[in-house]
C-alpha cells in the first residue's frame, strides 16, 4: 500500500467513514431489553454470552470488568460488551446503579461483528442531545420488547440500530482520547479492546488490503498466528473462513463504488481486489442476482409503480 494511501486509511479509520459502505448491510436483532434499578447489594457475576450487551447508565456508579481492563461507568454513560467476553461488575451501594440492559445480535457482511472489525467504542459518554437520544430509543425498545404487540421485534431492532448508529457517530466525532472513557486500571494509552482479540489485526488487515491479494498466510502473519490456528479462531469468531469473509469484503465494497461513483465495471473490479472484470462481473452476479452494471442502473432509477 503507497503511503497516501496508507495515510488516507488512517483518517477514513478515525473518521468512521471507513465502516460507512461495509455498514450498510448491517442487520440488529434485539433479544431482550429492561431497565434496571439496582438494589444496594447487586453484583453481576462473571458471565460470557455470545452476543452483545448495551449498558445504558442513567445514574448510579458501577464498576466493569470486561478480560483484563475495568472501567468506571457513571451516569451519562454507554458500555458496549462485545460477544464472547468475560465480564463481571458491581457498583456503590451509596449510589445504586439504573440502568438500561439492552442484549442484540450485530452483524455486518452477514456474519457477528467482533471487536476491531467496527467502530463501536467500548465504552462512550456521548454528548448531552445525543445522549437524550440514546435514552428515547433505549426506553422506546423496552417498551415494545415489554409490551410484545405485532411487530415489535422489528421495532426493537430498528431502536437497537438506532443507538448503535449513534454511538458510531459519537466515538468518530469524539475520539478516545478526547471523549473516550479509558479502562480504569489501564495505563495511559492502552487500548481499549476486549474479548477475543487475536482475529482483530487480521480484521485490519483485510480492510487496509483487500485491493491486493490476501492469503491466509499475509493474515496469519498479521495476527501473529499458525495459518491453521488463524482459519480455525477467524472461523469460530466471525463465522466464515477467513478468504471467505474477504470475498463478501471485496463483494460490498464494490457495490458501494458502483452507488455512489460513475467508474467503468473494470475499475471497480481492479480497486475491489478481482483479478479481471469478467471474473467479478461472474461473482457479483452470483452474489446478487444482477449484472454490475443493472445493479448500477438499479440503485440510481428507482423502481415506478
Amino acid at each position: 500500500m503507497s503511503a497516501a494511501h496508507s495515510a488516507l486509511w488512517v483518517q477514513q479509520v478515525a473518521s468512521g467513514r471507513v465502516f460507512d459502505g461495509l455498514w450498510d448491510e448491517a442487520s440488529f436483532v434485539a433479544l431482550q431489553a429492561r431497565f434496571h434499578v439496582c438494589e444496594p447489594s447487586w453484583a453481576l457475576l462473571e458471565r460470557v454470552l455470545p452476543h452483545h450487551q448495551f449498558w445504558v447508565v442513567t445514574a448510579g456508579r458501577a464498576s466493569f470488568t470486561l478480560g483484563l481492563h475495568r472501567y468506571r461507568l457513571a451516569g451519562g454513560d454507554v458500555l458496549i460488551v462485545p460477544p464472547h467476553t468475560r465480564m463481571r461488575g458491581d457498583h456503590d451501594p451509596a449510589d445504586p446503579l439504573r440502568c438500561y440492559v439492552l442484549h442484540g445480535t450485530v452483524r455486518v457482511l452477514g456474519t457477528a461483528i467482533v471487536e476491531g472489525q467496527g467502530p463501536l467504542p467500548i465504552v462512550c459518554r456521548p454528548a448531552p442531545e445525543a445522549w437524550r437520544l440514546v435514552v428515547a430509543e433505549a426506553d422506546l425498545l423496552c417498551a415494545e420488547w415489554s409490551a410484545r404487540r405485532v411487530g415489535y421485534r422489528l421495532l426493537a431492532g430498528s431502536a437497537l440500530a438506532r443507538i448503535a448508529a449513534l454511538l458510531w457517530r459519537e466515538g468518530a466525532r469524539r475520539p478516545p482520547a478526547a471523549g473516550g472513557l479509558a479502562p480504569a486500571d489501564a495505563p495511559e494509552g492502552a487500548p481499549e479492546r476486549a474479548g477475543d482479540r487475536r482475529i482483530a489485526p487480521a480484521l485490519d488487515y483485510i480492510a487496509a488490503h483487500y485491493q491486493e491479494r490476501v492469503r491466509l498466510s499475509d493474515l496469519a502473519r498479521a495476527a501473529h498466528l499458525t495459518p491453521a490456528y488463524m482459519s480455525t479462531t477467524f472461523r469460530r469468531v466471525v463465522g466464515l473462513p477467513p478468504l471467505q469473509y474477504v470475498h463478501r469484503y471485496r463483494m460490498q465494497r464494490a457495490k458501494h463504488l458502483l452507488e455512489s461513483g460513475d467508474k467503468s465495471v473494470a475499475h471497480v473490479a481492479a480497486a475491489t481486489g478481482f483479478r479481471d472484470a469478467f471474473y467479478f462481473s461472474r461473482a457479483f452476479k452470483r452474489s446478487e442476482g444482477v449484472s454490475p452494471l443493472r445493479y448500477r442502473l438499479a440503485q440510481r432509477r428507482p423502481l415506478m409503480p
